[in-house]
């Protein structure tokens, strides 16, 4: 059950789920809601009542979203959350460590470039932006720039929760603010840490607007290794996440909750990989 428009994130995640289920012969139905929240939610609210033994679900972390898996795992429904958790941890969930990924990054700019590093990020409104910031609060912290972290986050109440930014077109636009408050607050040289791709390839149009460039003026670092970030120039230094081992072990780990095989909750984090390019 996902409430998203579809992109590359969700589609890799979506094939995985659909690797595993073809090779344990298990049958599988997605629902995906690219309008809002009431459907999915409607749809987590009545699954129980239908032949299903047990849900994948891309949760946000609003009450309504918790308040429904936490009725299902009451329930002894089988659930895994993807991609995050919502839920205080009480229903299982397949996850990267989005952390230890923006920690490395973090330090690499730093000991690259010897000066602190900002973060561009939507709303911290679920764990994913929140892990990913932590990573970068404990990075700049150790490398002696603790006291930095508070000017140099730059964070606006954009939520990715609201369906109008769900549109392909809209993605990169989320970025506009965003850049306009780094470009405000500081002069090149800058080192910069973006929530995901999307963000950092706004940030890429918002620097040549400029006639400032993305690995000269700006070290650039962006999260999740899409194609786009191989197309941008320069190439997009990035983490990649593991998109469809997210949905092969999501599967996976739902096969196992219906079967019984393990007890819930079962809380699985994958590793990233800091990938490097010429933007950084």
């Amino acid at each position: 059950v996902w409430a998203a428009e579809p992109d590359v994130h969700l589609v890799d995640i979506r094939e995985g789920v659909k690797r595993y289920a073809a090779e344990n012969d298990l049958a599988f139905q997605m629902f995906l809601s690219s309008q809002g929240h009431d459907q999915a939610l409607r749809v987590l609210d009545e699954i129980r009542d239908h032949p299903v033994d047990g849900v994948l679900v891309l949760p946000y972390a609003s009450d309504d979203y918790v308040q429904a898996l936490d009725r299902l795992v009451e329930h002894g429904f089988p659930v895994v959350c993807i991609d995050r958790q919502v839920s205080a941890g009480r229903a299982s969930s397949v996850e990267v460590d989005n952390a230890a990924g923006v920690y490395q990054a973090t330090r690499y700019l730093i000991e690259k470039h010897h000066r602190p590093v900002h973060f561009l990020s939507t709303a911290l409104e679920h764990e994913v932006q929140q892990n990913r910031h932590l990573g970068y609060c404990r990075a700049m912290a150790d490398a002696g720039f603790g006291g930095l972290v508070r000017s140099h986050s730059i964070i606006r109440d954009i939520r990715e929760s609201d369906p109008t930014f769900w549109p392909m077109d809209r993605k990169p636009t989320v970025a506009a603010p965003l850049a306009e408050a780094l470009l405000q607050s500081a002069g090149p040289p800058m080192s910069v840490i973006c929530l995901n791709d999307y963000i950092a390839a706004g940030l890429y149009e918002a620097v040549a607007a400029r006639g400032l460039s993305v690995g000269r003026d700006l070290a650039v670092v962006g999260f999740d290794d899409l194609p786009l970030a191989r197309f941008l120039r320069p190439a997009l230094t990035t983490i990649r996440q593991p998109r469809q081992q997210i949905g092969y072990e999501g599967a996976k780990l739902l096969h196992q909750l219906i079967a019984g095989r393990l007890k819930p909750p079962v809380n699985i984090h994958l590793p990233v990989e800091f990938i490097v390019r010429d933007s950084a």
